[in-house]
């Protein structure tokens, strides 16, 4: 079950409904309405604050019985589908089906799911048809993801790989045997949080160095991008979506104890090299930076 402000679609039914209909029924779920729907207030409150990112689907999707698209992968692989420029998500949707049956019908939930979205905008980009990687495989470089779960990496499947196709993938690399999780070496959470600190992190959380551990390549971009611009985890979600608005004060609470106070007074005129002189006050005091307009060429 889901809030209401986040139910039907891609997501589960509504729980408030659901307790009203089971009304008088043994089976109503146990849970205080009040304070559900205090909650789900909240969420409807600040879910316009996320408009970017919806998937535009506006009603129930019957296809997915064919499909058999995860409803939390629905909005992810239409937002990596365009970065690749696809914009016909329907030719994505036949091609992950398509993928599905030739891997084997296999389960589809985090991360074996993004492997078939993976490998359906690798066949769209390159124009494939499951009968031609099935004849001509071995002259391909599949995504890494698929090649790490034909090797194994992520388990064995229900019923096996399919042969010929995990032969094609894989290219004369020998596939696990065992569970993945028996040849993994233990993580030193200690080691990795003095690596965190070395990097320059001050005091990282625990939840840094489980993520560091578990998805390195997307924490050390998180880190990075951290180090370079600051902590904009601190913002508020229009803030750093939208954008401030001239005259607009926003509070953000930099630690325990500390907030400071900034509001936005004026945005200059783009100069010759595309760059604008933003003016602002902060805890009092006139402060300016410059930024380039991404919007605006240079002369």
């Amino acid at each position: 079950m889901a809030q209401s402000s986040f139910s039907g679609t891609t997501s589960q039914p509504s729980l408030e409904s659901l307790y009203y209909a089971l009304s008088g029924n043994q089976r109503q779920p146990d849970v205080a309405i009040e304070k559900a729907q205090k909650l789900n207030r909240y969420f409807q409150a600040i879910r316009p604050y996320y408009a970017d990112f919806s998937n535009g689907v506006t009603g129930p999707l019957t296809d997915i019985y064919t499909v058999q698209m995860p409803g939390g992968q629905y909005s992810n692989l239409q937002q990596q589908a365009r970065s690749m420029g696809i914009t016909d998500f329907e030719a994505v949707k036949t091609m992950y089906a398509q993928v599905n049956t030739l891997f084997g019908d296999i389960i589809k939930v985090t991360p074996s799911s993004k492997v078939v979205g993976d490998m359906a905008l690798f066949m769209l980009q390159n124009h494939l048809t499951p009968d031609e990687v099935l004849a001509h495989g071995e002259q391909y470089d599949f995504p890494a993801s698929v090649v790490a779960f034909f090797k194994g990496d992520l388990g064995q499947p229900v019923g096996g790989f399919p042969k010929a196709l995990q032969a094609k993938i894989l290219k004369g690399q020998k596939p696990l045997t065992v569970r993945p999780g028996q040849l993994a070496k233990p993580a030193d959470l200690k080691a990795v949080r003095a690596a965190l600190v070395q990097a320059g992190m001050n005091e990282p959380s625990t939840e840094d160095v489980l993520s560091a551990i578990l998805y390195p390549d997307v924490f050390n971009a998180y880190a990075r991008k951290q180090r370079q611009i600051g902590p904009v985890t601190k913002l508020d979600s229009p803030s750093y979506f939208q954008g401030m608005r001239i005259g607009e004060t926003v509070s953000v609470p930099i630690k325990a104890g500390k907030t400071m106070i900034i509001q936005l007074n004026a945005i200059g005129e783009a100069d010759a090299s595309g760059m604008k002189t933003l003016y602002f006050t902060v805890d009092g005091q006139k402060q300016e930076v410059q930024i380039r307009d991404a919007h605006q060429k240079s002369a």
